[in-house]
């Protein structure tokens, strides 16, 4: 939010809103994964991981060592997805093993809000594996996408470096 006030006669306040720049940044520059204590961003830009208002680096001017931030990007986000991916087959299978012991569908409730009322609901329903699969399908791609980033660096990362 900007906000400006006339505080006296020839003098304006305004207020910035961090919150909003840093969604504003993520838009530009993608998702964040952790690096050394700040957010490291596909492109090689690196943000505060403790505040919306920064600050922000701007990727390094030295191609080797924008290559070497550009692979760990990569290599963590990889890591990532992976352990999301096994956490969601993992949940995937024991679902799968209880509903092999009832003969109605699984039921699930979900908390759901309205973004302009902010009012809230509970919805119920059947368990969707079709959206856990797409899901699965998504992470999937995502490993691809990493991997082929990985590839295309100079492999000089490795994991002891994070």
């Amino acid at each position: 939010m900007l906000r400006l006030e006339e505080k006296k006669q020839d003098s304006l306040e305004i207020s910035l809103d961090w919150q909003a720049y840093y969604g504003a940044f993520k838009q530009l520059h993608g998702d964040p994964v952790e690096y050394h204590g700040r957010l490291l961003f596909r492109d090689g830009w690196m943000y505060s991981s403790t505040r919306c208002e920064g600050p922000e680096w701007a990727p390094p001017e030295d191609g080797g060592e924008l290559k070497t931030l550009v692979v760990a990007y990569w290599t963590v986000r990889k890591e990532v997805v992976q352990s999301e991916m096994s956490l969601l087959d993992e949940m995937i299978g024991k679902l799968r093993e209880v509903q092999d012991a009832r003969s109605a569908p699984l039921q699930h409730s979900v908390l759901c809000q309205d973004d302009e009322t902010k009012r809230r609901w509970m919805e119920t329903g059947e368990l969707d594996y079709e959206l856990m699969q797409e899901r699965a399908n998504w992470l999937q791609a995502d490993v691809q996408e990493c991997n082929e980033n990985i590839g295309e660096g100079d492999g000089s990362y490795t994991q002891d470096e994070r």
